[in-house]
């Protein structure tokens, strides 16, 4: 599970959102901006003599009242993320790659949303 560790990242290096990083879901009365995040999918590899690595694709929202906002605190999340190496809460991050971005508007909350699909391999 490396999600404890991106965790601690994303407050770390992420300074719009300071410490308003949450999983899966905004709590109510939420500050702007801020993040969530969600595991896409978790695939492991094997070889003949067990599992070599596994593939996280995990979903990062950068949400905002305003778009260039939200296209900020996106850059900064791309630039902590993209192409980092190193541990996670124990876990060794061999790569991690942006493989989509996604530009949204929530007419309910009219909140601009930025997706970004990052995939993570790692060794467990």
């Amino acid at each position: 599970m490396i999600e404890k560790g991106l965790l601690t990242h994303l407050k770390a290096n992420v300074a719009l959102v300071s410490n308003r990083v949450y999983a899966q879901f905004l709590p109510q009365d939420s500050t702007f901006p801020a993040i969530t995040y969600s595991t896409i999918s978790g695939v492991r590899n094997y070889h003949h003599s067990g599992q070599s690595y596994a593939e996280h694709r995990i979903q990062i929202d950068c949400w905002a009242e305003g778009y260039l906002e939200a296209k900020n605190v996106a850059a900064q999340v791309r630039t902590a993320l993209s192409g980092y190496t190193g541990t996670f809460d124990s876990k060794s991050v061999m790569s991690c790659f942006l493989l989509n971005e996604t530009d949204l508007y929530d007419m309910d909350t009219q909140l601009h949303r930025v997706i970004l699909d990052f995939r993570f391999a790692i060794t467990e």
